[in-house]
C-alpha cells in the first residue's frame, strides 16, 4: 500500500470514529435500538473473544457492540437478518452443546464455541463460519477505526514497511 492511500485510509477511518462517537451515547443512558438486551449480551461476549482486553484495551472498552448496533439499524435489512439469524443460531447452538445461552456460559466454554466456529472443514457448520467471519470482520473494522484501536494498531508507533514511500529521497 502506498503512503498516500494509507494516509487517505487512516484519515477516513479517524473521522468516521469521530463521527460515530460524537453521536454515541455514552454510560447508561445507551440502549440498543436492533438488539434485545440479551442479543447485545451475546455481541458483546463474542466481539470480546475476538478482541480481547490484554495489555491493552479491547472492544469492551471501546463500545464495538454500540457500533453493530447502530450499523445494523442504518444498514440494509438483508444485512440485519443476516446477523439476527447468526445470534440466533449461535445462541441456539450454545444451548445444544452446553445447556445455555451463548452469554451465560463461562469464557473458557465461550471460547471453545468461537474455535470451532473458526476453524474451516466441518461441512456442518459452514453457514455458521460465514456468520463468525462477518462478525470478526466487523468487529476488527469497527474496534480498528476508534481511537483505541488505532492506538493498538500503531503500538510503539511503528509503522508497517509497506506503508513507506518508495520513491528515493522521500522521508
Amino acid at each position: 500500500m502506498k503512503r498516500r492511500k494509507a494516509l487517505k485510509v487512516t484519515v477516513g477511518a479517524v473521522v468516521l470514529s469521530a463521527l460515530l462517537f460524537a453521536n454515541m451515547p455514552t454510560g447508561n443512558a445507551w440502549k440498543p435500538s436492533v438488539c434485545t438486551p440479551d442479543r447485545d449480551a451475546v455481541v458483546v461476549a463474542l466481539t470480546g473473544i475476538i478482541i480481547p482486553t490484554t495489555d491493552t484495551p479491547g472492544v469492551k472498552q471501546t463500545g464495538v457492540n454500540r457500533y453493530i448496533d447502530l450499523l445494523r439499524h442504518d444498514g440494509p435489512a438483508s444485512g440485519q437478518e443476516r446477523f439476527a439469524a447468526g445470534l440466533r443460531w449461535l445462541d441456539d447452538y450454545a444451548a445444544k452443546k452446553k445447556g445455555r445461552p451463548f452469554a451465560s456460559l463461562t469464557a473458557a466454554e465461550q471460547a471453545a464455541i468461537v474455535a470451532e466456529l473458526a476453524a474451516e472443514g466441518t461441512p456442518d457448520l459452514e453457514k455458521d463460519h460465514q456468520f463468525f467471519r462477518m462478525a470478526k470482520s466487523m468487529t476488527s473494522r469497527i474496534y480498528y477505526s476508534t481511537a483505541i484501536g488505532y492506538k493498538k494498531l500503531n503500538k510503539g508507533g511503528r509503522v508497517p514497511k509497506t506503508f513507506d514511500c518508495e520513491h528515493c529521497g522521500h522521508a
